[in-house]
């Protein structure tokens, strides 16, 4: 084999595992990237579950709240008025 052939093969040998090596890293990136952003969507997704049922509950218990709220004003305003009417 001539060296002008030999020099030839080793550098098409030496450029295609880089150009190899730089695909194989190309696609790991890709795939590391793809596991970072489904991680943050989980995280933001978890994150705005929580908060939706936080505000829910909340709301639940000042919806109670006013009711017997308004029900133990009713219920004095009842009592005062029986309370007036039989002296």
């Amino acid at each position: 084999m001539s060296p002008t052939l030999s020099v030839f093969l080793l550098t098409y040998v030496f450029l295609f595992s880089k150009a190899a090596v730089a695909v194989v890293l190309e696609v790991v990136g890709l795939v590391v990237v793809i596991i970072v952003v489904a991680v943050v969507v989980i995280i933001v997704v978890a994150v705005v579950v929580v908060v939706v049922v936080v505000v829910v509950v909340a709301a639940a218990i000042i919806n109670a709240l006013s009711v017997v709220v308004v029900e133990a004003a009713a219920a004095a305003a009842l009592l005062l008025v029986i309370y007036r009417c039989n002296p």
